[in-house]
């Protein structure tokens, strides 16, 4: 059995906040930069320990995409329908704090264990990953990098897709075959998601009323309340980009 928790390394512009005054430029045309926090997908396996009918859980940090070589592969969850496959197993001179995020609440880590994982929910491509010890039945969506003892994470929920959302999404150049909406959990914050023909994956836009705050790839998995900062984070091919708000 496999549970997959989502996100990563990302930096994107600055959006007008729903949860605080404007800082839109007056005439709507740039933005200031806000390089936000270092967040990763926490990926959740539960495998039998080998030689008893014990299951174990291990928990991994994606830390991102590598060209690492490696060819001594094997299976990280034998005898489960899970196939992701793990390799180059070490432990690192030094230690690295992350602090995971989730319904669960928030929980800092330290770790020296190190893996590369492939055929998991980055499918093909291979992912540098740091190994965490979690609890039994806990839910990290995601990890933040270093110690942030003030982080929160917030759900977005499914929400009804209004008969007029197609024609916002044709108003934004995006001519969709199938549109999915959501709300960032006590807030006017909107998700609009939609397929397109011929395109790989979401697009997403950001929306407020009837104004577009930005457009991302890939689906709203939840936000993160960061130091009274929030971002909405977009997964795409198992790597998150968070969008402040």
């Amino acid at each position: 059995m496999r549970t997959v928790f989502l996100a990563a390394l990302a930096v994107s512009a600055t959006l007008t906040s729903a949860f605080a005054p404007s800082i839109a430029n007056a005439c709507g045309g740039s933005y200031p930069m806000d390089f936000g926090p270092r967040v990763f997908a926490v990926d959740t396996h539960n495998a039998i320990v080998e030689g008893t009918q014990r299951w174990q859980r291990r928990s991994f940090v994606m830390l991102g995409p590598t060209k690492l070589p490696s060819t001594a592969w094997r299976q990280l969850a034998p005898e489960t329908f899970d196939p992701t496959q793990i390799a180059n197993e070490t432990t690192t001179a030094g230690s690295t704090t992350m602090t995971l995020v989730g319904p669960s609440g928030t929980q800092v880590v330290s770790s020296q264990r190190r893996a590369l994982l492939t055929q998991g929910w980055g499918g093909e491509q291979v992912f540098t990953a740091l190994e965490v010890a979690t609890g039994a039945d806990s839910q990290f969506r995601i990890a933040v990098a270093g110690t942030q003892p003030d982080a929160k994470w917030i759900n977005v929920s499914e929400s009804k897709t209004r008969g007029s959302t197609a024609a916002w999404l044709e108003a934004q150049g995006v001519k969709a075959t199938s549109i999915y909406s959501s709300l960032v959990d006590g807030t006017y914050v909107q998700i609009i998601s939609a397929y397109q023909d011929g395109q790989k994956g979401l697009t997403s836009f950001v929306r407020i009323g009837n104004r577009s705050l930005g457009r991302y790839a890939g689906t709203a998995i939840g936000a993160l309340d960061l130091g009274g900062k929030r971002y909405v984070l977009f997964e795409n091919d198992g790597l998150i980009t968070p969008a402040p708000v």
